[in-house]
């Protein structure tokens, strides 16, 4: 087909390869040299005359073992044309820096394989991307802090679940303060609670 400018490179180019079978004794199995993928991939001629599909079967690894009905007999000539192509390397490049948008990226196809151990590390992290909602549960945070630099830190006025100390340690309430009935706060051997 006629083109202006530059003439495309093409994705493939076309490679023949023809396997040749003279016959000496009686047989209609045959090996073939290359895979088949399929049976357009190939034309059979027995001593000039093509053949088709129904005359034949392709079995094996890589469809390599080319049965026939009949058995060939001395002196016929078995060729298989294989019709290929030989495949050209595309160099596609890799994306420009910050060209991968969210909108290209299907949803859930980044999971944790395709993570690399310590890549998520504090300079990745945008500043309040991570809110207390996304903290495990086990993980114990503070009351709301307000103000610049969280200069007013908070606490609730009552506590309704059961309290102990670790040892040697010390803690700090800002009262008053109600414990809920039922409940209590244990300051173990070594611990001080301080209220004020």
């Amino acid at each position: 087909m006629p083109y202006l400018g530059t003439a495309p490179t093409p994705f493939a180019s076309p490679e023949t390869f023809e396997d040749i079978f003279p016959v000496t004794t009686p047989q209609n199995v045959f090996t073939l040299s290359k895979n088949v993928t399929s049976e357009s991939d190939i034309i059979i001629s027995i001593n000039g005359v093509i053949q088709h599909g129904p005359a034949h079967i392709l079995s094996g690894e890589g469809n390599k073992t080319l049965t026939l009905d009949n058995n060939l007999i001395a002196n016929d000539e078995l060729r298989v044309l294989h019709l290929g192509f030989k495949a050209v390397s595309i160099n596609t490049g890799a994306p420009d820096d910050l060209s991968v948008t969210t909108q290209k990226i299907t949803a859930n196809a980044v999971e944790t394989l395709q993570i690399a151990d310590d890549a998520v590390t504090g300079p990745k992290i945008d500043d309040g991307a991570i809110s207390a909602n996304h903290i495990n549960s086990s993980l114990s945070l503070a009351g709301p802090s307000h103000g610049t630099n969280s200069i007013i830190r908070t606490n609730a006025k009552n506590i309704s679940e059961n309290i102990i100390f670790d040892a040697d340690t010390n803690g700090m309430t800002v009262g008053p303060i109600t414990i809920d009935p039922t409940y209590y706060v244990t300051v173990t051997a070594g611990s001080t609670w301080t209220i004020i």
